[in-house]
């Protein structure tokens, strides 16, 4: 009866010194708890409860350990989507670690429905942040058309999963999804990826603005972008450079240099390795009609001339590569 009165106690005084106390300072109580440190032993059912206060305070690191616990059952009974709603709030609030648990979550479909769209928008979101795993994660879902169109080349492996590495495909890749989901936040992704210079940006920018989608229609505007990521090596800023100088609805017709960016997206083409350019099987048909078109409305010496100058440019950047 006496040990079990001290045992009330000791838990009136636990509860009593857990209520005044900042979301800081229950989260370094909780991982005290958790390894059985500082004094503190280890116990799981209170390293829960002081992550749990922290959690519900904000603190974003307890509530990643708090889905931890709940999703792992440590401490309380296993409960795998009240531990998704805690990893979503982490993930809300920009933790990466949580983001790349979430995308898991919706994979395997452990914890909610399995949704793999969603799972490619969360490790999307961890991926551009840096988080190694997410990059392997993201790569998988890519390479194998899972909850995206098959990807060969946002698919390809990266090495570096550093946050300060930028990589530029799983940004341009997260823009993608995003505009999936009717974000305006992919505009704003894009543009400061394009301004990085990443061509395959660039490209996607330049055909926002030509079709005014998400920003105000501004022809001048894309002509930019699509340049730019031609110059990159873009075969879509290509190909799209070369229509906008060959309809000459608004830019005004060239179509000396329509078929100058027409030839080199074509050389772009037949450069790829075979599964990239089965992936651009499109863009290169469609290059190639547009050639066609410009050459019927060219003379002899206005082809080859043309021809000379996407030549050169090939030339130089084969040479540059």
């Amino acid at each position: 009866m006496k040990k079990r009165f001290i045992g009330i106690i000791a838990l009136a005084a636990f509860a009593l010194g857990a209520c005044a106390i900042s979301e800081d300072e229950a989260f370094r109580r909780g991982l005290d708890y958790e390894y059985g440190q500082a004094g503190k032993p280890q116990d799981d059912a209170r390293a829960l409860a002081m992550y749990r206060k922290a959690a519900e305070m904000g603190h974003v690191g307890a509530q990643n350990n708090l889905a931890d616990f709940i999703y792992e059952g440590r401490g309380t009974q296993q409960d795998r989507a009240e531990a998704a709603r805690w990893y979503r709030r982490a993930a809300e609030q920009g933790s990466a670690r949580a983001q790349n648990k979430l995308g898991d979550i919706y994979r395997f479909g452990h914890g909610a429905s399995r949704d793999y769209a969603e799972a490619v928008y969360w490790y999307a979101l961890a991926a551009e942040q840096g988080h190694v795993g997410a990059f392997d994660n993201l790569n998988f879902m890519l390479l194998n058309g899972l909850g995206t169109p098959q990807d060969y080349n946002g698919g390809t492996r990266w090495t570096d999963g550093s946050a300060g590495s930028a990589n530029y495909r799983a940004r341009h890749k997260l823009a993608h999804v995003l505009e999936h989901r009717g974000d305006a936040e992919a505009v704003k992704l894009l543009t400061a990826l394009a301004q990085t210079g990443y061509p395959g940006a660039q490209a996607h920018l330049g055909r926002r603005y030509e079709k005014g989608r998400g920003v105000p229609q501004d022809i001048e505007a894309a002509q930019l972008w699509y340049r730019r990521g031609a110059e990159g090596g873009d075969i879509s800023a290509q190909k799209d450079l070369g229509a906008m100088y060959l309809d000459g609805a608004e830019a005004g017709r060239d179509t000396a240099q329509a078929f100058k960016w027409l030839t080199i997206a074509l050389n772009t083409g037949q450069r790829m390795n075979p599964e990239h350019r089965d992936y651009f099987r499109t863009e290169i048909e469609e290059t190639t009609n547009l050639l066609a078109q410009a050459r019927q409305a060219m003379t002899s010496e206005e082809i080859a001339e043309a021809e000379k100058q996407a030549a050169e440019w090939i030339a130089k950047h084969e040479k540059a590569e």
